[in-house]
Parts: C-alpha cells; structure tokens; sequence
C-alpha cells in the first residue's frame, strides 16, 4: 500500500464470492493487482463436491450473500468456483450474472465466463485441462468449455477430496500438462505459433 492515509481499496473494491475458505485466491490477487484495489470476500462454506451441496450453500442464499457485498460499497462482483456453474450446463453463467446484478445494481461477472473472455480475447482455441474435481465435474468442466467453442486437446483429473485442496503441490498441478506438452510440442506449436514464442504477441 503506497500511502498510509488512503483505504486500502481507494481506487476499487471487488466484492468476491467463494464456495469455500479463502487461501491462495487472495494471494494470487494480491500479486496481479493493482495498488488500491481490493479484495472483498466471503464465502459459501460448502462441505463437498456436490451438485446439491452447490445449490443448498451457493445458489439458494446467493442474492442475500451479494446483497450483503453490495452492503460494503464494493464496485464489482464475482462469483467463483467453476463447478457451480458448469454442472448447470452453457448459459447458467449469464444467468447467475444477470441474478447478481438484478440483486445489487452492480457489474458482475463469474470466474469462469471471464476465464472464457480472456481465452478469447487471446486467440485461443485449443486447451488442455487440469482440475482437482471428480471426474462428473470434470466432465462437465469439458463440456462447458467445448459448448463455449473450444477444444480441449488434453484434459486429467486429480481427483482431490474437497477439504484437502490445500495440500496439492504447485508441482502436482503442473506436471500433466507439462508432460502433454513435452509430449506434444511440435504440434501445439504448430497450432499456436504464439506458444513457441512466434507469432503475434497478445495485445497488452
């Protein structure tokens, strides 16, 4: 924080809404984002992988939880946790986004449909897949990326049991698509020239 005698979101505050605890998410926020803008967070405290699970903490209570967000004068909402949305199948996201707008009068948006924007935005067609879910949400994950016209050209499963998530290495994530790549190089490269380090830079 670069001044003392500012709030700590002076310039924006993200309202975030989370199935669960808050651990790396803020830290991944807090190294991308700018001096002055914020995190605001609360979470839905689900207790597993489940799409009644999901409904009974997420989406039942979701317009008192944004609500409440809105309460504490945040700019922005976003709503995370990818199977929520994907085992609803394409679409469920804009109408979750229009849901939490309604509510609160603010911009929303949820973590997977900007993931897909910023995939777009990119160029990028082709993708390989890691999660942590069962392999019914992982399947789902698939689907909703192949219904938002992608291709998914390699996908793997950790199969992780929901409340041990923190004890996933940073190195366990990325092994699979390390070895598809090394496995795959010349051809992904051939792709997306981008990958290789040719081709068109992504626009800043």
């Amino acid at each position: 924080m670069s001044n003392p005698d500012r709030p700590f979101g002076w310039r924006k505050r993200i309202g975030l809404l989370s199935p669960t605890v808050i651990e790396t998410a803020a830290y991944d926020f807090y190294r991308l984002a700018p001096d002055g803008v914020s995190m605001c967070a609360t979470t839905s405290n689900i207790e597993h992988w489940s799409r009644a699970n999901f409904e009974q903490h997420v989406l039942d209570p979701i317009v008192t939880a944004v609500r409440y967000l809105a309460s504490r004068h945040v700019d922005y909402i976003i709503h995370t946790g990818m199977p929520v949305v994907t085992t609803r199948g394409k679409g469920f996201e804009d109408e979750l986004v229009k849901q939490i707008e309604d509510a609160t009068g603010l911009p929303a948006t949820t973590s997977i449909r900007s993931a897909i924007r910023a995939l777009a935005h990119l160029g990028v067609r082709n993708v390989a897949v890691v999660t942590p879910y069962p392999q019914e949400l992982h399947q789902s994950a698939l689907a909703f990326l192949a219904a938002s016209g992608f291709r998914v050209v390699s996908d793997h499963t950790m199969d992780v049991v929901f409340k041990r998530l923190q004890d996933v290495t940073p190195a366990q994530i990325s092994r699979p698509p390390r070895a598809f790549w090394l496995q795959h190089r010349r051809r992904m490269a051939s792709i997306s020239p981008a990958i290789s380090g040719r081709g068109r830079t992504p626009r800043r």
